[in-house]
């Protein structure tokens, strides 16, 4: 699983939602990776990743949609997304 975010601001919440993923064991995944602002990763990068290392799946924090209390779900495999909402991950 890799936690992407398009608005730089929102890395502290995507950082959180990692570690409350990770500890909540979605699916028995415990591989979760978020790049840190000096990283310097746009989102092209960020999927880019998530493609090279095989993940399933991809959170996007998007600002319009954390203010809904929603993030977007990528599917790597088909390429396929579609909002869910955050409190039905943890």
């Amino acid at each position: 699983i890799v936690i992407a975010y398009i608005d730089e601001e929102l890395f502290p919440q995507a950082f959180a939602f990692s570690i409350k993923l990770s500890q909540s064991g979605l699916n028995g995944n415990k591989k979760i990776s978020v790049f840190p602002p000096a990283a310097g990763k746009n989102l092209s990068s960020q999927l880019k990743f998530a493609d090279k290392i095989g993940a399933d799946k991809t959170f996007i924090f998007a600002k319009t949609e954390f203010e809904n209390q929603t993030l977007i779900l990528k599917n790597m495999k088909d390429k396929t997304q579609s909002e869910v909402k955050i409190s039905s991950l943890l």
